[in-house]
């Protein structure tokens, strides 16, 4: 099945010139799914494709083939590959029946699967703990000479971007993805958005800085994941309520997401540093009983020119000008937990150093 993939679904058949790099799974499994929808296929197969690099030309549109490519449009920017069982113009597939729409439907999913095994992979982790209905990884194959360099590719957040979903077949395999990252705790339980977090974890933290692009796409696909569950716009309350339990998870497991910029138009091709988020319970002008650890400052204009003292920026404070993906930084609930840079906030962390700091030794 490789072998025709590769070769009738890209014009080149080199690996050293091919645009996409090939993961692929057959079983007999599927066999009398396809037996029911008659479908000559002894073991059905299916495959997912990445583009080798975020520039992307127009003849590399993403999309769906059945050895040829159809007019229906695929997820997350990459090209999906299946035994499918086509309609009689080969342009478009059945969904919605019980019989063939069952089969390609189970087809689809097996491509879900396969996208997410890959970016598992990718980054290194197991997801030996992830469901899957039908794929076995064991079972799963990639191309040798396709296989990722020792980082992540700084746009892999793309590739779990959601946002760009614009078919019926598109849905079943971002519905499908869904349901295998986020778990079925409610949409306000940090417990939902566990593997999103193990995976922002596992990617930021392989470099100590990244492109400032990498963080934009990271943060946009963050808030379309949530835009999935919540009809409401992103200046709600329930939104922003969604939005703090997804980031509480990522808080929790002390991943660096939130990227250090002194002004908001900086080169986005630049490598930025990054720090955690701030513990729960610093933004909004709260009255805080203890000194937190971390806290973050987000400068609204850049005619603040005042800078942390060291002694602060030592003791876990830090202050940017990035500009968040929208619903994350602004009104209360703040599911950053960060608060608006301003000179009356600095003093009261100033205030809770010593007055003498040759012989101070930051302890949270």
């Amino acid at each position: 099945m490789g072998e025709q993939f590769q070769k009738s679904t890209w014009p080149s058949a080199t690996p050293e010139d091919a645009k996409r790099s090939l993961v692929f799974w057959e079983s007999s499994e599927l066999q009398p799914l396809a037996d029911e929808a008659e479908h000559d296929v002894s073991t059905p197969g299916a495959a997912i494709a990445w583009p080798r690099s975020k520039t992307r030309s127009d003849e590399l549109k993403p999309g769906l083939y059945g050895y040829l490519p159809t007019r229906i449009k695929s997820p997350f920017g990459i090209d999906l590959q299946g035994d499918f069982h086509l309609r009689t113009d080969r342009t478009a597939i059945h969904l919605n029946d019980e019989t063939i729409g069952r089969y390609n439907r189970a087809l689809l999913r097996a491509a879900a699967e396969l996208h997410l095994h890959a970016l598992f992979d990718h980054l290194g982790i197991s997801d030996e703990d992830l469901e899957y209905e039908w794929i076995n990884p064991d079972e799963v194959r990639t191309v040798p000479e396709t296989v990722s360099n020792e980082t992540p590719r700084d746009d892999l957040w793309q590739l779990l971007d959601p946002g760009s979903t614009n078919s019926s077949a598109a849905n079943i395999v971002v519905d499908h993805l869904e349901d295998l990252l986020f778990s079925d705790a409610g949409v306000k339980d940090p417990d939902r958005y566990r593997k999103w977090a193990e995976l922002a974890d596992a990617f930021f933290e392989q470099q100590d800085q990244w492109p400032l692009s990498t963080y934009d796409e990271f943060w946009e696909a963050a808030g379309n994941w949530i835009n999935r569950t919540c009809k409401s716009r992103r200046n709600s309350d329930t939104w922003r309520r969604r939005a703090t339990a997804m980031c509480d998870a990522i808080r929790d497991i002390e991943t660096r997401v939130a990227p250090i910029t002194a002004t908001r138009d900086e080169d986005q091709s630049g490598r930025t540093a990054a720090v955690q988020l701030p513990q729960r319970g610093t933004a909004g002008g709260q009255i805080q009983t203890e000194r937190h650890t971390h806290r973050l400052f987000i400068r609204r204009s850049e005619t603040t020119q005042l800078d942390l003292p060291l002694a602060l920026r030592e003791s876990g404070r830090a202050v940017t000008s990035y500009e968040f993906a929208s619903g994350f930084d602004r009104e209360p609930p703040h599911p950053l937990g960060a608060n608006q840079f301003n000179r009356w906030d600095v003093l009261g962390e100033l205030r809770q150093l010593p007055n003498d700091l040759s012989s101070w030794e930051y302890k949270p």
